[in-house]
């Protein structure tokens, strides 16, 4: 029996499938299987597998595809019979040396769950674009309960790449499954981490052994995700995990802020739902080349919500076709100086169609001291009253550019 089972998950994507199987295949590390798990693909790819007269080598092939919940994901999981267990797709590709150095990670304490490590970010050409996540000067260990006790405050910035990630089946064979029935696609990744991190210590390698690819059209990408809300909706499922290990007022504190980011989420999703009836359906192809055109600019593809900040944008512009629109920008009298100014500048810049009138403060929208018109548009720049004001708005049907153009980081 070898010790690591790495399971390739792959599904109609041909022109990236051979160089993930050849990273895999020529790894330092040789003591492992590998099971490439076709999730139902029509297109064939059996020449590809073919190339490879590898004896570690198995193939599973689908007769349909499948969502990834719980019944999928946990026949993957069970299929690994050895010692560790690894899980990762088909567009990316790793360092020669991955297996190696999480192996020999995982193996000087038994009590770690996992170990992952950085990633570089590539382009659909492979070319090397920036790093997943801050590069750090050592590796990490996370002891027991300690990374979901960071999650909030991020005093360790840093996760875990999952497509990287080398997991103790062990700590594998004890973890409840049934949660992946409660977020769309894999957007709950983070959650099962902290799951195994209930479990045991969990570690993240500093070297960027792992290669993640990101492309502008038709996936859930670093800079590209589908349903905003849908994010937030799977963050927002772990709260009740988050407050059994950390203190009830960040916990508050950060389930307020999520459930404004999905609202703000919701309503760019609504917006987008406006463009595609102004253009016909073709807001995908519209946003891939712009997205593209960003990235030869020079656009790091982890200034993701610079990124997507600009394509809502674009979409204000196509939606307003031009026309002059009034805004006011609401904000306290202590913050009118700096953020006030700031975000009309930002604001200036951005849209040039839109006419800045005047701050407004925001105890007076609370208040009720002033009237305000549903025929023009508010910026918030409130450090203290910001999520009320936002909300008394709202509710009375307000337009708040700013949640249209969601994720901009005035404060």
């Amino acid at each position: 029996m070898c010790k690591v089972t790495v399971i390739l998950t792959t599904y109609n994507r041909r022109e990236f499938l051979e160089e993930a199987l050849r990273s895999i295949l020529n790894q330092t590390f040789l003591d492992f299987q590998l099971i490439i798990w076709d999730n139902g693909s029509t297109i064939d790819i059996s020449d590809i597998i073919a190339k490879y007269d590898d004896k570690r080598i198995r193939y599973i092939k689908e007769e349909q595809n499948n969502v990834y919940k719980t019944e999928f994901i946990s026949r993957i999981f069970d299929a690994c019979e050895t010692e560790y267990f690894l899980w990762t797709f088909d567009d990316d590709f790793w360092e020669e040396r991955l297996l190696e150095k999480e192996v020999e990670a995982i193996e000087r304490d038994a009590d770690i769950a996992a170990v992952s490590c950085n990633a570089k970010i590539v382009d659909k050409y492979g070319k090397e674009q920036d790093y997943l996540f801050p590069l750090q000067e050592k590796d990490i260990l996370f002891d027991q309960y300690e990374f979901i006790r960071n999650y909030m405050s991020r005093n360790i910035n840093v996760k875990f790449t999952t497509g990287a990630m080398l997991i103790r089946n062990s700590y594998l064979k004890k973890l409840d499954r049934s949660f992946f029935d409660l977020f769309e696609s894999l957007q709950g990744d983070t959650y099962w981490h902290m799951k195994l991190n209930e479990l045991g210590k969990m570690a993240v390698l500093k070297d960027a052994l792992y290669n993640h690819r990101v492309y502008a059209k038709g996936e859930m990408t670093v800079q590209a995700t589908a349903n905003y809300a849908a994010v937030f909706d799977a963050v927002l499922v772990s709260v009740p995990l988050l407050r059994k290990y950390c203190p009830k007022e960040e916990c508050d504190a950060f389930e307020l802020k999520m459930n404004n980011m999905r609202g703000a989420a919701q309503k760019s999703a609504a917006l987008k739902s406006i463009m595609l009836k102004e253009i016909d359906g073709k807001l995908d192809d519209i946003e891939a080349e712009y997205r593209d055109e960003l990235f030869r600019r020079g656009f790091q593809a982890n200034d993701y919500n610079r990124i997507e900040i600009l394509i809502r944008i674009q979409y204000l512009r196509t939606l307003f076709g031009g026309r002059q629109k009034k805004y006011f920008i609401v904000t306290a009298a202590e913050d009118a100086e700096a953020l006030g100014v700031k975000t009309r500048e930002i604001f200036t810049a951005l849209l040039p169609g839109f006419e800045f009138r005047e701050f407004i403060l925001d105890e007076d929208i609370l208040q009720n001291r002033i009237p305000l018109s549903k025929e023009d548009y508010y910026v918030i720049a409130s450090k203290n009253r910001c999520n009320d004001c936002a909300q008394k708005m709202d509710e009375e049907g307000l337009k708040v550019l700013e949640d249209y153009i969601w994720g901009l980081g005035i404060y």
